[in-house]
């Protein structure tokens, strides 16, 4: 269209030239002479405006640009374009969000660790925390545990956990427990830690317990029997002066009847048949023990015998404690050849 625009003019113009140019041929012409009918005139007329017309119209029809055809809309690619545009701008706000908000850095707070007092200390090994020198297990106390000393009492210290580290074990002690660790699981106390002795509560405590055993054949004598041990009483006692229990320790003083039920006699009844089994797994002889009136004689027993005495023991001060009876002297322990009497649990 942009090329036809000059063009038209300029046509339009030599249109007028040329009617002009005719009419003045029209007018030139002498009377004398016979005028042209009005009719070829008006066909000369025609013919050059046609020519002309058409010489525009074809111009401008060869100037003028086809229109393309337009695409039918594709419908999934503006669907995808929507979609796109969308995820687009909630990203932008996404971002601009994002920058808004400012990104807070968490400090871990430190484990505060207790001033180590002169009665403090740490576990240098873990170990067992027990409710008594060798007794039931609490928890297991891990290296760099923090705890107070509260008592002494031979090789063994009672405890507070004060802080516990990093678990070594599953079975872990925790804050507060209150037990005994041996001093091999521990650091030097910075000062002199209070020395406890247990004393039983009552002082004298009664059992009245009976068991009975047999029967027991004697190889040397070819007899046999059956004995009825009954445990009376147990006391506990620091001993004399010059019979002192050894440090961590103290006189476990039981007080028996021994019945022998036959058919035959029991022959070297004394207290070499008795011994005490404590939470090491150590079995201790009886001791002779002067004052407190606690000994027993070594006799032989009729059938239906009866003879009552005192048998002391020296053991550990703590933990679990049981009397037994062994009239096989000279074997292990076997089940249903012995007799046991729980003295501490």
């Amino acid at each position: 269209m942009r090329s036809a625009r000059p063009t038209l003019p300029l046509l339009l113009g030599g249109l007028a030239l040329v009617l002009t140019s005719a009419c003045a041929q029209t007018a030139a012409v002498p009377a004398a002479q016979a005028a042209p009918q009005p009719s070829q005139t008006a066909r000369v007329v025609t013919q050059v405006v046609t020519q002309v017309v058409t010489q525009v119209v074809t111009q401008v029809v060869a100037a003028t640009p086809e229109p393309e055809p337009t695409a039918a809309p594709d419908l999934a690619a503006t669907e995808a374009a929507a979609v796109q545009a969308t995820a687009a701008q909630a990203a932008a706000v996404a971002e601009q969000t994002a920058a808004a908000v400012p990104t807070s850095t968490v400090i871990p707070t430190a484990v505060p660790q207790p001033t180590l007092g002169p009665d403090m200390g740490h576990v240098t090994h873990g170990g067992n925390l027990r409710e008594a020198p060798d007794g039931a297990v609490i928890g297991q106390v891990c290296p760099g545990d923090t705890v107070t000393y509260l008592h002494a009492q031979g090789e063994w210290y009672t405890i507070r956990i004060e802080q516990v580290v990093a678990d070594c074990v599953p079975n872990r002690v925790k804050i507060s427990n209150v037990g005994w660790v041996h001093q091999s699981l521990l650091t030097t106390p910075q000062m002199s830690v209070p020395t406890t002795t247990p004393a039983p509560t009552p002082e004298v405590q009664v059992f009245n317990q009976a068991q009975r055993i047999g029967p027991i054949r004697e190889s040397f004598s070819n007899e046999s029997y059956s004995s009825e041990i009954t445990l009376l009483e147990l006391r506990w006692s620091q001993g004399a002066s010059f019979m002192e229990a050894g440090n961590g320790k103290v006189y476990a003083l039981a007080t028996m009847r021994i019945k022998n039920l036959g058919p035959n006699a029991q022959r070297n009844v004394s207290s070499i048949m008795f011994k005490a089994l404590d939470a090491r797994g150590v079995l201790s002889d009886a001791k002779l023990f002067y004052g407190e009136g606690c000994e027993m004689e070594w006799v032989d027993l009729t059938p239906g015998g009866v003879i009552e005495g005192c048998i002391a023991f020296e053991v550990p001060d703590s933990g679990k404690l049981s009397l037994i009876y062994a009239p096989y002297l000279f074997e292990n322990l076997q089940p249903g050849r012995y007799l046991s009497f729980t003295l501490r649990p």
